[in-house]
């Protein structure tokens, strides 16, 4: 069972949610450089996307979403977008809580332009969180599927992508651990 989006929104609200958004939010906006008037795509935890969002004006940025307001309502397995018709693509937890990732992968993949960057925000099993699976607490990461690194990175090379940039996001260890990938 994967993570629900609920689960996810309803953990950023504690201590350690909001300490890990802020320093998600803080990394993303230290070394994502879009051109004004290019293309760019959110999908994920809204809460997290409007504050990255606000750093940038561009008027050609969109939120897409099954959950709530967003720009676009649409799954990311079937973006209603043109193929190769988007220069970024931000992703925070989407992968996390989507039932089939490589196939959400695939679709963010079809419509990114050749030279496009995508950035992956995902929860990371092999951090401290995966101890959560072996200890007696209550934790919304206890038996998940997290996404792994591993599995990520063969992604990456099936579809040609190069890494350019892996940051460790882990402000308080072992409560919140995050991987941000950036994909070229």
């Amino acid at each position: 069972m994967n993570f629900k989006y609920i689960e996810i929104k309803n953990w950023y609200k504690t201590e350690a949610g909001k300490i890990n958004a802020e320093t998600i939010i803080n990394t993303i906006s230290r070394n994502f450089n879009p051109h004004y008037g290019k293309y760019i795509i959110y999908i994920g935890l809204k809460s997290i996307i409007e504050s990255i969002k606000v750093n940038y004006n561009n008027p050609n940025s969109f939120y897409i979403s099954l959950y709530g307001n967003s720009d676009f309502y649409a799954n990311i397995k079937n973006l209603p977008l043109e193929e190769l018709s988007i220069d970024y693509v931000v992703l925070i937890h989407s992968l996390d809580f989507e039932e089939d990732p490589y196939n959400a992968f695939k679709e963010v993949n079809r419509v990114l332009k050749e030279d496009g960057e995508i950035i992956v925000c995902g929860f990371n099993k092999s951090s401290a969180l995966g101890i959560y699976n072996y200890l007696p607490i209550k934790t919304i990461f206890k038996k998940k599927n997290f996404l792994s690194i591993r599995l990520l990175l063969s992604w990456i090379s099936l579809f040609s992508l190069k890494i350019k940039k892996i940051y460790k996001v882990n402000k308080i260890p072992p409560i919140s651990n995050s991987n941000l990938i950036k994909y070229l």
